[in-house]
């Protein structure tokens, strides 16, 4: 978690991030990916226009400009789309996500991907694609996934997909939005 001096925080998660400032928060999906940097999926301006009574379109610039500059622990780009924005919303995840597991909490509370953590990027990344193989190899049931997630060189296309469809446990039912 980075604070600035204004008490404004950003959370650098494995699948999103989160921007606080005081009482309101938007949330950005990320997309990791394996070999190349992590896309930030940003709402683009006519969206942001839908929530500029909350956050300005001068903060949106600053928000941007953090997310770019900030010495992540993870390479990342931001993606500007279509995307609605989760303004206010913490229950971003579903009830069967990697998110929602115990260890996925204590791992996210070690905040590996702020400038401070111990761990270089690499070895961040090495621990992230673990458990997200350790989730797939352990689902159970059926597994929805959308296909606009599935972009080539993504962790859920190259790492994460293979792992399900081995899983004999898996029902996997790709859709589309």
């Amino acid at each position: 978690m980075v604070k600035l001096p204004d008490g404004t925080i950003l959370k650098m998660l494995w699948t999103q991030v989160q921007y606080i400032n005081h009482n309101d928060n938007i949330i950005f999906p990320i997309i990791p990916m394996v070999n190349d940097r992590d896309i930030i999926i940003f709402p683009n301006m006519q969206k942001w226009m839908a929530i500029e009574q909350i956050f300005s379109l001068k903060e949106r610039e600053e928000i941007i400009f953090l997310l770019e500059h900030i010495k992540w622990k993870r390479n990342v780009k931001v993606v500007e789309t279509g995307i609605e924005a989760n303004v206010n919303n913490p229950h971003l995840f579903g009830t069967s996500t990697l998110e929602r597991t115990k260890g996925y909490k204590q791992l996210s509370e070690q905040n590996l991907f702020d400038p401070d953590s111990m761990l270089d990027k690499q070895q961040v990344k090495t621990i992230y694609l673990a458990f997200e193989k350790k989730f797939a190899n352990h689902a159970s049931g059926i597994v929805f996934v959308p296909q606009e997630l599935l972009i080539d060189g993504s962790v859920l296309k190259e790492c994460s997909i293979p792992v399900l469809k081995a899983n004999r446990n898996v029902d996997l039912r790709v859709f589309s939005f």
